[in-house]
């Protein structure tokens, strides 16, 4: 009986092992799907994309000490655009204006040059300048509220921009200190009332109160010496009247008043009887051989004093100051004028002479580009050496954000608007003329005769 069990259950265990061997045999293991290769395009090759090699032609004048710092900005902007080759030339002033004009002309111009505010709306007439308003409103770099406001307002013509201030200057008050102290008086004068007490008190004897040199050129009358008087007074004597300029100088009471003002100092006594033989060189002689106290002039001045006297001391021989206001409220101002830098219409390289103004516009640039004798035009720039370490330019720059040219707006007859404003100073000194008939004369004159 047990060997019956015993064969049963052997029996049992062989039919369940076969039956296990035989369903793991018919099994099909689930086999993770095999991932889909996936085959990485490559990535297109780039072509390298030709950068173009651009040559700009540069014009600008030899001149010293501004010549340096402008080489120096140039090729700093080069090595910011390797791509930008720029060719500069230099012309000398007495040829500059033809040349430019001729080149323009002829229609192979400078991509970028100089442009002197004089000549500015004459070139603008003639098509030689590119407008250039849609870059300065996409610039980052020029701030216009930065710019010095009267320099800024004679690079346009009819509504559009056509270049940008690179250099300027103006004139200050420059005062005979021996004079002054043996006179009793402690500083320069803040007024036009004080100003002429001051020069009645120092006219005495060979000694006179103020000067003025009128023999250099055609614009020393209205630019050198009467520009101060009637700028801070804030006279006109243009007007622009619809769409065309019209001399209106003995209409404009702060021009007469300012006008006035300066011949009473002639007329008083308290300038050289030799005023209309005169020229600055002689003016500054007087200066120096205390003989004379005050005249206006501009930095330049410092270097021909040192020529004529090389032991002569800013702070101990003279002091500068800003030119005394007429009324409460007025801001001293000067006559300036200055260069600027233009693109010209006929360049094939628009964008990248544009390139090149911006990066002169900087205010490191500027302040590099600008010299002992010309001055940046924008605030900012003025935070550099020498400017700001150099006692000897604040009053220069307390007058220049209330300078500009004397002749606003500037146009074409410039030239001629200031050789007649000289003719008829000049016979206002010698009194053939009254303060009214000469500037009578004048607006007639440039009305009928000079403005076209």
């Amino acid at each position: 009986m047990k060997k019956s069990l015993l064969w049963l259950l052997l029996i049992l265990l062989s039919v369940s092992m076969i039956a296990t061997f035989s369903l793991a045999g018919c099994k099909k293991e689930a086999v993770a799907p095999a991932e889909e290769e996936v085959v990485e395009e490559a990535a297109p090759v780039e072509e390298e994309q030709e950068v173009e090699e651009i040559t700009l032609k540069y014009w600008t004048l030899p001149r010293e000490p501004s010549l340096e710092g402008e080489s120096k900005a140039l090729e700093l902007f080069m090595e910011e655009n390797p791509n930008i080759k720029v060719e500069f030339a230099y012309i000398d002033l007495s040829d500059y204006d033809t040349k430019v004009a001729t080149a323009a002309e002829g229609g192979s111009p400078p991509d970028v040059a100089r442009v002197n505010h004089v000549t500015l709306v004459t070139w603008a007439k003639a098509g030689y300048l590119a407008s250039i308003d849609d870059y300065i409103a996409k610039s980052d770099v020029i701030d216009v509220n930065d710019f010095f406001a009267g320099v800024w307002a004679i690079t346009k013509f009819q509504g559009k921009q056509y270049s940008l201030p690179i250099g300027t200057d103006t004139r200050v008050l420059w005062c005979n200190t021996k004079m002054f102290k043996e006179a009793g008086l402690d500083g320069p004068p803040k007024t036009w009332e004080e100003f002429k007490d001051m020069a009645q008190v120092l006219t005495h004897d060979d000694q006179y109160g103020f000067g003025a040199g009128i023999l250099d050129h055609i614009y020393t009358t209205s630019y050198e010496n009467f520009g101060a008087f009637l700028v801070t007074n804030g006279g006109n004597i243009l007007k622009e009247e619809d769409s065309s300029v019209k001399a209106i100088s003995s209409q404009d009471p702060a021009t007469v008043e300012a006008y006035e003002f300066f011949f009473s100092l002639l007329d008083d006594g308290l300038m050289p009887k030799e005023t209309l033989e005169m020229d600055s060189t002689g003016i500054e002689t007087l200066f120096l051989n205390n003989k004379l106290a005050m005249f206006y002039g501009g930095p330049w001045v410092k270097g021909r004093l040192e020529t004529l006297n090389p032991d002569i001391k800013f702070d101990e021989d003279y002091f500068l100051a800003a030119p005394p206001i007429n009324k409460e409220g007025q801001t001293p101002g000067a006559a300036a004028g200055g260069w600027q830098l233009g693109v010209f219409e006929g360049s094939q390289h628009k964008d990248a002479a544009f390139k090149l103004v911006e990066f002169m516009m900087r205010p490191d640039m500027m302040a590099l580009f600008a010299s002992k004798e010309n001055f940046p035009v924008r605030g900012e720039a003025t935070g550099y050496d020498p400017w700001v370490s150099d006692p000897f330019y604040k009053a220069f720059f307390d007058t220049l954000p209330g300078s500009s040219p004397p002749f606003i707006p500037i146009t074409a007859e410039l030239n001629e608007l200031v050789t007649a404003w000289h003719k008829y100073a000049q016979l206002r000194m010698l009194k053939d003329m009254t303060t009214e008939e000469a500037l009578t004369a004048f607006d007639n004159d440039a009305n009928e005769n000079i403005i076209r």
